[in-house]
């Protein structure tokens, strides 16, 4: 289970990081 919040936090990131640039 830990392993999934770890993903889960992980591809958050990379979304939040995707999102910012996209906006840019």
């Amino acid at each position: 289970m830990q392993n999934v919040c770890i993903l889960t936090k992980t591809f958050a990131t990379i979304t939040s990081s995707g999102f910012s640039y996209n906006a840019l």
